[in-house]
């Protein structure tokens, strides 16, 4: 695990970490697997009891999430830098088509609000 550089962001260095377990023998025998693995890392977050026992399981959710983009040849930290630059699209036209401030607004109406962002996101893109 050597090389590992400390001043890189995490996602990136999750990325490194998985390749060199991987040309050390450590890998996953399907994609399969894979997803059961995530699924698992989910549910022991969701049975974790204290903040320090989340914040582990949160961790291992997110690594296992990096393995399963580089299983499918997906740089982990391009993807989330698009999700990220989604999202704010969406958020901002959420804002712009919302009557009210936004923390005003019902789980109800950030839901259709949230759905319309997509859509019209959608129609732009085409």
């Amino acid at each position: 695990m050597d090389g590992i550089s400390k001043g890189q962001s995490a996602l990136m260095s999750a990325q490194k970490i998985s390749k060199k377990a991987v040309k050390a023998g450590f890998e996953w025998e399907n994609e399969e697997d894979l997803y059961n693995c995530v699924l698992s890392e989910i549910k022991e977050f969701k049975e974790a009891r204290t903040p320090e026992d989340k914040e582990e399981e949160m961790g291992d959710i997110l690594f296992a999430a990096v393995n399963l983009a580089r299983w499918n040849n997906i740089d982990a930290e391009q993807a989330l830098l698009k999700a990220d630059k989604k999202f704010i699209s969406r958020f901002r036209i959420m804002e712009k088509n919302a009557d009210m401030p936004l923390e005003h607004l019902s789980p109800a109406q950030w839901d259709e609000l949230w759905h319309k962002a997509k859509a019209e996101l959608k129609i732009k893109q085409c």
